[in-house]
């Protein structure tokens, strides 16, 4: 039987949010981050953005959440699937409806996944700004073509 919060799980439980955000919790997660990502986003609802001491913690996290999972997991639930296991500064886990990248501070403060997922709102509110206010080498919805 496996416990988050001292509550043990049942295999009735649902692997939901708030049970792997508690979960990370109790695995001593640092610096958690949960983003909704935007609707038009068919392949998750929410990313899990945190950090772990050492590569050795990243990994412990992460495999014990795919465990957890694996226990609560019902027939109709996708298999998670975890890149990174052969590397030693980011884990990402895949459960379907949540992906959760375990980084160290240095690897999550160089790719910012944080920025790129909740900039957006940003994007709108640019759009309203007259073009004509906004610096000459202000670059806004560029559309890259191969």
């Amino acid at each position: 039987l496996y416990t988050v919060n001292i509550f043990p799980l049942k295999a009735e439980t649902t692997f939901t949010l708030d049970l792997l955000v508690s979960l990370l919790r109790q695995e001593n997660a640092i610096d958690l981050c949960v983003i909704q990502v935007p609707n038009h986003v068919s392949y998750t609802e929410y990313f899990l953005v945190v950090s772990g001491l050492s590569p050795r913690h990243i990994r412990a996290m992460a495999f014990y959440a795919v465990r957890v999972y694996k226990f609560l997991k019902k027939d109709k639930d996708p298999n998670a699937k975890i890149e990174g296991k052969d590397t030693d500064d980011w884990i990402c886990i895949d459960f379907g409806n949540m992906v959760v990248h375990l980084m160290l501070p240095g690897t999550r403060q160089r790719y910012e996944l944080e920025k790129l997922w909740t900039l957006r709102a940003f994007d709108e509110q640019l759009r309203k700004i007259p073009a004509e206010t906004l610096p000459e080498d202000f670059i806004l919805d560029v559309e890259l073509t191969k």
